[in-house]
């Protein structure tokens, strides 16, 4: 009885044992999960809109309002910035066109990584001055079902629209807003949203000049893994006619966009 009761007592023991052993990795698991998500990640475009960044940084961007942060929905920040998306701040010969990014992440947020990367084609009858990639980010990105390779050594251009790889990957430029603590850019995170502003700029040398911009942005967070990120993927095109105002359209890619509202 004794041994018997000894082997079911050892069984019990094993059972409890592996049952902790079970309990303490689906713990690390959802731990491991629970890291950072993105769950959303939108575009904000429409014209005559706008969107608000926090910053502890005093930026110089002419195009948007610098107002202190407590008091206009920037708790804990030094200064909340409200900038202008789709055309903006058009004259004769120039051009801006805004939009803003605000990804929904849960976890962690530090854990979740921003970047954004571009495709750009120009096209003039006279001179045209690409400009070059940034340092960050880097690498091979997959964010749902689509991956890129991302260019960012110094003196390269952005590549053209349509670019890819040896292997048939899309190639991009590296376009920055990895970095929540830059003091050169409006982008902030905080426990639940990871944000950035950016604004490209279009300008003809003569209002005879036919010229058209045609940018491919892929903006992203990623989490723990491909499924856990997203990324948006969208078009921006300028088309600049002689003695003409531009006509501006956006396109959203909903085939290789991942948790993404555009």
């Amino acid at each position: 009885m004794d041994r018997g009761f000894g082997q079911l007592e050892r069984r019990c023991r094993r059972v409890i044992a592996l049952a902790g052993a079970a309990l303490a990795m689906a713990s690390l698991s959802s731990a491991a999960w629970a890291a950072c998500s993105c769950t959303n990640l939108t575009v904000h475009h429409a014209d005559a809109a706008t969107v608000r960044i926090c910053s502890n940084h005093y930026l110089n961007y002419p195009e948007c309002v610098r107002a202190g942060g407590p008091a206009n929905g920037c708790g804990g920040y030094t200064y909340a910035y409200t900038c202008p998306t789709g055309v903006n701040n058009g004259a004769v010969l120039e051009q801006q066109v805004g939009f803003g990014v605000d990804a929904t992440v849960t976890g962690n947020s530090a854990d979740c990584r921003s970047g954004q990367a571009l495709q750009l084609t120009m096209t003039s009858n006279g001179m045209v001055d690409k400009p070059k990639v940034h340092p960050t980010p880097v690498g091979n990105i997959t964010i749902g079902a689509f991956s890129v390779d991302i260019d960012n050594a110094a003196n390269d251009e952005f590549p053209d629209v349509g670019t890819v790889t040896g292997g048939n990957v899309p190639y991009f430029g590296a376009d920055t807003y990895t970095n929540p603590a830059a003091n050169n850019l409006l982008i902030s995170r905080d426990a639940t949203h990871i944000k950035w502003w950016d604004n490209t700029d279009q300008a003809k040398d003569t209002a005879a000049e036919i010229a058209t911009w045609k940018y491919r942005f892929f903006s992203y967070v990623t989490g723990d893994d491909a499924n856990h990120s997203c990324g948006c993927v969208f078009d921006i095109d300028v088309d600049w006619p002689s003695n003409a105002p531009p006509v501006t359209t956006w396109t959203g890619d909903a085939v290789n966009s991942h948790n993404c509202t555009f």
